[in-house]
């Protein structure tokens, strides 16, 4: 029981040193500023696109279904793309539900959603340096000599890490609910989000849809987080930790299309979190993969992950 104390007592202080550290704050502040100026845009957008608004959308809905059609003939490589939107307009036509605007509460909370790659490169950031600077600062040494364990060490760190993570989403979450029914209002909840899936439309609740977004983009938070704290407690570089994290999550897509030709790319990290991104957005998985699939590769990836981290840094001399 007292190992378990002492334990939450050094997630207590590792928790105390990120928040105290002013980088840190300035990172949550510039996460809120994010979703102000984004507010601020939609609302001039918004105005702009009232002084021209069309009330006739389901005659612009039709006719954007023709172009459509052209498109698919013209471009059958991505007929299915094309036919997915027009089931999608066609169901709003017969069902009179009109597109839900940019200025709506959770169609704004739903697009600032594209915060948490700012939020993830805040976390890539913290991950890479949190541990590096006790190496860097030689203040491991007096973690070292306390009664701790190499792992109950680097466990509070990782801890601390994911907490901050987890901040980092309900603070854009929140933010984006405020500040969003502060500028549009805090109505709109009850317009659903249309789904395509398995050929046919079908209705989600816009508040669990967003929910589902912001769960999905927190796979990938999480694999880059660990990702960069493995590579801190490899290499105990500030600079190649946050540089190869950052640049594998902004040129994960491109990855993936680079290497989807060959049949191992599902094999992939970043496949996989590409295609639990499709799943949830209705799009059909590739031939041999399944959602169970993606996430044993994602798990597999994480535990060489985690296991890397902990050897490097539990058998390695410390030398500061």
């Amino acid at each position: 029981m007292s190992n378990l104390y002492n334990f939450i007592n050094l997630v207590r202080n590792e928790n105390m040193k990120l928040y105290l550290q002013r980088s840190n704050q300035v990172m949550m502040v510039l996460l809120i500023i994010f979703v102000i100026a984004g507010a601020i845009i939609v609302t001039i957008g918004s105005k702009q696109h009232d002084e021209s608004e069309n009330l006739h959308w389901k005659t612009d809905l039709k006719e954007y279904n023709e172009h459509l059609e052209k498109l698919a003939v013209e471009h059958p490589e991505l007929k299915q793309s094309y036919m997915k939107e027009i089931a999608l307009n066609t169901y709003r036509i017969n069902h009179n539900l009109k597109p839900i605007s940019d200025d709506n509460i959770w169609s704004f909370v739903k697009d600032m959603g594209g915060g948490l790659s700012l939020a993830s490169i805040f976390t890539i950031i913290v991950a890479a340096s949190f541990l590096t600077n006790e190496f860097k600062w030689g203040t491991i040494k007096l973690l070292l000599i306390r009664p701790y364990s190499r792992t109950q060490i680097l466990l509070s760190k990782y801890l601390v890490i994911l907490i901050y993570a987890l901040v980092l989403h309900v603070l854009l979450f929140i933010s984006s609910w405020f500040i969003g029914g502060l500028f549009f209002g805090f109505e709109g909840a009850g317009q659903p989000y249309l789904k395509y899936q398995d050929g046919k439309v079908i209705e989600i609740n816009m508040i669990t849809y967003v929910l589902s977004q912001y769960g999905i983009d927190s796979i990938k938070l999480l694999m880059m987080a660990t990702f960069a704290f493995m590579i801190s407690s490899v290499f105990r570089n500030i600079s190649l930790s946050i540089g190869l994290s950052i640049t594998l999550l902004l040129a994960g897509n491109s990855i993936t299309m680079l290497f989807n030709q060959f049949s191992w790319a599902k094999y992939t990290l970043f496949t996989n979190l590409d295609l639990i991104s499709k799943y949830f957005s209705g799009d059909s998985f590739g031939e041999g993969t399944t959602l169970l699939f993606s996430l044993l590769i994602i798990l597999v990836h994480y535990i060489f992950f985690i296991g890397v981290t902990w050897f490097s840094f539990t058998y390695r001399d410390v030398e500061v």
